[in-house]
């Protein structure tokens, strides 16, 4: 089953593996910080189309300069992925820290 924020968000087809890592990522945080990270996710993985362990540095840096909006709010959404990231590589679920 793919993570879905509410009935209101379209669901983002992930693999299984990304999803039991990124709901392992989001366990214990806040619902409104929970929810926001799961927006950037899904927004990053319709962009790139690829599963996180297919992830290069390259996608996330493209992603990042196709964000408009406050740069603060951009800024945000980096950190959140590469959080993300970097979670999945310290648990060996990812290859390497690409955010790093």
């Amino acid at each position: 089953m793919a993570l879905a924020l509410s009935s209101k968000e379209p669901e983002c087809a992930i693999s299984s593996d990304d999803d039991l890592l990124i709901r392992s990522w989001l366990h214990n945080r806040g619902q409104h910080t929970r929810q926001a990270y799961q927006r950037d996710v899904f927004e990053f993985l319709r962009h790139v189309q690829k599963r996180l362990e297919e992830v290069e540095l390259k996608d996330l840096q493209n992603w990042f300069d196709s964000l408009t909006g406050a740069e603060a709010t951009r800024r945000r959404k980096l950190c959140a992925l590469k959080s993300l990231l970097a979670y999945g590589a310290r648990l060996q679920s990812l290859p390497a820290d690409v955010g790093a």
